[in-house]
């Protein structure tokens, strides 16, 4: 079994679920106690925060000497647990010679919306990533139309990340507010493209495909591991 490594703490709350995930698929295919072989290198995650998603050089920075450290030890592949910092993987990947692969977390999501012939998708996670673009730039090559909630909806999803979600806190009432977000948008799919928000929005509950970027993150690197 090759060593999955995992830049974490970004933030850490979701860092967990990468963990549970990674280990539970391990064992639902090779059985008895069978269990991952992880690296965790977890950051603290105000490093990057106190940048505000917009000084991408200096996180820029951050993120390449985090990542080349992690790569040091001994793994044969990285997951960055959290979808925004993808943004700054793409500025910087020219520049970063690594000895393992980075599985993206957004190709992840494309090459499985192609596999199921899904070809429009709302896109959910915090304001800075619906908003910017560099998620809907890399669905292109897979053909996939992108669309984002209203300004107060999107306000509303990244209130509930921040002051919620970041913080265990799971309340009924968001998950009620994100259903009617995803309803009055009509789509075909859901991105969910925050490491936070699977813990509110799960295919349970919709009738449409829930794309939880998390499990698919993580399904890339077991994949890779036991082959």
């Amino acid at each position: 079994m090759k060593t999955i490594g995992l830049l974490g703490g970004t933030a850490w709350v979701s860092t967990i679920d990468y963990y549970r995930q990674i280990n539970k698929m391990v064992n639902e295919r090779l059985g008895k106690n069978h269990s991952a072989k992880i690296i965790l290198k977890s950051i603290d995650y105000e490093e990057i925060k106190k940048y505000n998603y917009q000084d991408w050089e200096k996180i820029g920075d951050v993120l390449m000497d985090e990542l080349i450290d992690l790569d040091s030890c001994n793994i044969d592949c990285i997951l960055i647990c959290n979808n925004t910092l993808h943004k700054s993987l793409g500025q910087i990947e020219s520049n970063l010679y690594l000895e393992n692969p980075i599985f993206n977390i957004i190709e992840c999501a494309g090459e499985y919306a192609k596999e199921q012939k899904i070809d429009e998708v709302l896109l959910l996670g915090t304001k800075f990533t619906m908003e910017d673009g560099f998620y809907q730039d890399k669905l292109k090559k897979y053909d996939i139309k992108v669309k984002i909630p209203d300004d107060d909806d999107r306000n509303e999803i990244q209130r509930i990340i921040q002051e919620e979600l970041s913080k265990e806190k799971i309340l009924d009432i968001s998950k009620e507010k994100i259903k009617n977000i995803v309803e009055k948008n009509k789509c075909k799919a859901v991105i969910v493209g925050c490491t936070e928000l699977p813990m509110i929005v799960r295919q349970d509950g919709f009738d449409i495909p829930i794309l939880n970027t998390l499990e698919l993150h993580c399904k890339k690197a077991v994949d890779f591991a036991l082959n």
